[in-house]
């Protein structure tokens, strides 16, 4: 078997290779969405194990005069960068983010990176619905026993009658009233939540529309 020596010299070299070569990353890999009209911040890190970065080859760049991209210029050193994106997006458009720069060579070029984003931009709910929905979300998640699911629906001119069953499969007929013309829209499947608790299988049960609560 033939042996192979490495001369100080080529063993140089090779690491300078590895050193220069490394590769740079950036985390996160994706943004979160940001919501209109509310603030927004995170941070990112850009994780660098080559030389240290060259400051006139950052650029840090968004594409909403509404955001901006902060670092510590000490972190502009050996290791990465540690940056914050923050803004309050005033419009539905979406927030292009872009990240490059380039660090120090030794007798071989440095690395260079790249790393583009996108921040997709949601509408907030309206604060009364969100109030309601999450008040009828509390209500379901603490009155399992009064939710129920509409099996069929039919009506006549007595009025609205609804059949439902329990989580026992126990079956109970709800009567609404005919009430100008206006019928609760409910289906087949949907879940009601009911202000009462039934008793009785057999006899139909008079009920309000305020009696009834449609969860989806």
């Amino acid at each position: 078997m033939k042996n192979f020596t490495i001369k100080p010299l080529a063993l140089l070299i090779i690491i300078s290779v590895v050193g220069c070569g490394s590769k740079i990353k950036v985390a996160p890999n994706e943004l979160p969405d940001a919501y209109l009209n509310e603030p927004y911040s995170v941070d990112l890190q850009i994780i660098n194990d080559s030389t240290p970065f060259i400051e006139d080859s950052l650029y840090f760049n968004t594409s909403s005069a509404n955001f901006e991209i902060t670092t510590d210029l000490k972190t502009y050193q050996h290791g990465g960068l540690n940056l914050t994106i923050k803004g309050t997006p005033t419009s539905l458009q979406p927030v292009d983010v872009i990240l490059s720069g380039t660090t120090y060579g030794t007798n071989l070029p440095g690395s260079r990176f790249e790393k583009k984003y996108k921040i997709n931009i949601k509408p907030v709910p309206n604060y009364k619905e969100q109030v309601y929905l999450d008040e009828q979300k509390k209500t379901f998640e603490n009155s399992k026993e009064r939710v129920f699911r509409v099996t069929t629906t039919y009506y006549s001119d007595e009025g609205q009658f609804i059949y439902i069953e329990d989580q026992s499969a126990k079956n109970y007929v709800l009567a609404l009233e005919y009430d100008k013309g206006n019928y609760l829209e409910v289906m087949k499947g949907n879940k009601i939540l009911l202000s009462i608790i039934p008793t009785s299988e057999f006899n139909a049960i008079s009920v309000s529309p305020s009696d009834i609560t449609i969860i989806n």
